[in-house]
């Protein structure tokens, strides 16, 4: 079965969200990444497997694949970084699928697993409300803007591990 994260990149001015399903089969050990990611998407998952390492997690030693829908939209940015890792854990066991429900999750992860900003959170916070996501998980200090956008609960991590653990106190 796979694991299901939304997550939120630009596309042009607009917020644009991606679903991030990552599915772990009993093959040779990689990572394929599909559904249109620009260059940066595809780079991420040296970025993910190194993140996911230095907060304490298994990386899986399994064949990975990862989709992001809608497949007939190029993905750009490196704003999906946060969805894809967290998909990859939710699929492994790290975290629950019912603790990703209804919230989604914008930031890029550097090789320590830190959370770094990513342009648009103004953008991604308009297009959850729009589309009725009650949560938004976003990079420390990103939050400023999304908290101008009514009726959305908005979290902030510095780390991908403060996130899981964010995630993982979520009640729904």
């Amino acid at each position: 079965m796979a694991a299901v994260v939304r997550g939120g990149c630009l596309f042009g001015i607009e917020g644009l969200e991606v679903r991030v399903e990552a599915a772990l089969v009993r093959r040779l050990p990689r990572v394929i990444v599909v559904g249109l990611p620009a260059s940066a998407v595809r780079e991420s998952v040296e970025r993910v497997r190194s993140a996911i390492l230095a907060s304490g997690f298994e990386f899986p030693k399994r064949c990975i694949t990862v989709n992001l829908a809608p497949s007939g939209v190029r993905k750009e940015g490196t704003g999906l970084d946060l969805a894809i890792a967290v998909g990859i854990l939710v699929a492994a066991g790290e975290v629950e699928q019912h603790q990703v429900a209804d919230i989604l999750m914008v930031g890029e992860l550097g090789l320590q697993g830190d959370l770094k900003r990513v342009p648009g959170t103004l953008a991604l916070a308009l297009l959850a409300s729009r589309n009725e996501i009650p949560r938004l998980l976003v990079p420390e200090g990103s939050g400023g803007q999304a908290a101008h956008v009514s009726g959305l609960n908005v979290f902030e991590a510095s780390t991908l591990s403060e996130a899981v653990e964010i995630l993982r106190n979520q009640k729904t």
